[in-house]
């Protein structure tokens, strides 16, 4: 019966390591290769049958292979020309788009800051205005930054200033300390100069009144 030539090819195909044909294939390959009887093979009608259904079985797989490959060289093609696909923005379209934005809010900004304010934003981002929208909250929060470093700055030298006068007038309380000690020395020397003085001047007329004295 059939199934002895199915049987047999079955298993030679097991054995060289090829499986999953079905009962159709089988009596195709019969077909194809001028199988008499079914129920009787010859052995050169059985490797005939082997060899047919390898070859079948092979160029399944070599045709897979092939698609999946044009699959994957044609697909990036397919995409780029797409078009409806967008491509996200330049930092020089962002840059634009934020001096537009700032001119809108009446907001002068230097190109530097334009710089700062675009390079913050999202590098993925393609819609012109979805950006423009996002470009307001980023000048706002870039105009708050720069405001509250100006004050922590302004803060600072104003610390830097005060430390200064607290330290010139110590040196300056320094210095009236030195000089009025070096006046009162001076002051005091003075008066004891003058002491001496009125002393040695009473000695000096007490003994002229004693020489006029002594004379009459």
């Amino acid at each position: 019966m059939a199934n002895k030539f199915i049987n047999i090819v079955r298993n030679r195909l097991y054995k060289k390591g090829y499986q999953g044909f079905t009962k159709q294939e089988f009596i195709d390959c019969a077909i194809a290769i001028g199988l008499e009887d079914m129920d009787n093979p010859t052995k050169e009608e059985l490797s005939k049958a082997v060899e047919f259904l390898i070859n079948k079985q092979l160029k399944q797989l070599s045709k897979v292979e092939e698609e999946e490959n044009t699959v994957n060289v044609t697909l990036p093609e397919q995409q780029e020309e797409n078009p409806f696909e967008q491509t996200a923005l330049t930092i020089t379209e962002k840059q634009d788009l934020v001096q537009q934005q700032s001119v809108e809010m009446g907001i002068t900004l230097s190109e530097q800051d334009v710089i700062a304010i675009a390079s913050n934003s999202d590098d993925q981002i393609a819609d012109r205005m979805a950006f423009l929208e996002e470009a307001k909250g980023l000048i706002s929060q870039y105009l708050a930054n720069q405001v509250s470093a100006y004050r922590q700055q302004s803060s600072q030298l104003l610390g830097e200033i005060n430390g200064a006068v607290n330290d010139a007038q110590n040196q300056i309380s320094k210095i009236d300390e030195g000089i009025n000690q070096g006046l009162s020395q001076i002051l005091g020397g003075v008066a004891a100069t003058a002491e001496r003085r009125k002393s040695d001047n009473k000695a000096s007329l007490a003994r002229l009144r004693a020489a006029l004295n002594s004379g009459n």
